[in-house]
């Protein structure tokens, strides 16, 4: 049985994930466009937007439209992701007070 080589888009996650330990791309920093990237690593634009859904759904980047794609802390190794985010505003149903009664 033998071994076929890696897809584009597997060769651009494998590529990103090794920057991305290295530190070229450390936590917090936005990765190049798409278009830069598509360039960088010679595929077209949709292989690298294949690469980036890849790299969201394994916790390493987050996505968001007109902001770009940035590096987060992969889960479970440098803390947990959720503690890094801010907190979600929770409704905390209040009850009036009751006023002792009059005497």
């Amino acid at each position: 049985m033998s071994t076929r080589p890696p897809s584009q888009h597997e060769r651009v996650v494998q590529e990103l994930l090794d920057r991305i330990g290295d530190g070229a791309y450390p936590p917090g920093s936005l990765l190049p466009p798409q278009r830069v990237l598509a360039e960088d690593f010679d595929v077209s634009r949709d292989t690298v937007q294949r690469a980036l859904r890849e790299l969201r759904d394994m916790g390493y980047v987050d996505a968001r439209q007109g902001s770009g794609v940035r590096v987060i802390l992969r889960p479970g190794r440098n803390g947990d992701r959720a503690a890094r985010r801010p907190p979600a505003l929770r409704w905390v149903r209040t009850w009036p007070t009751l006023s002792p009664p009059c005497t």
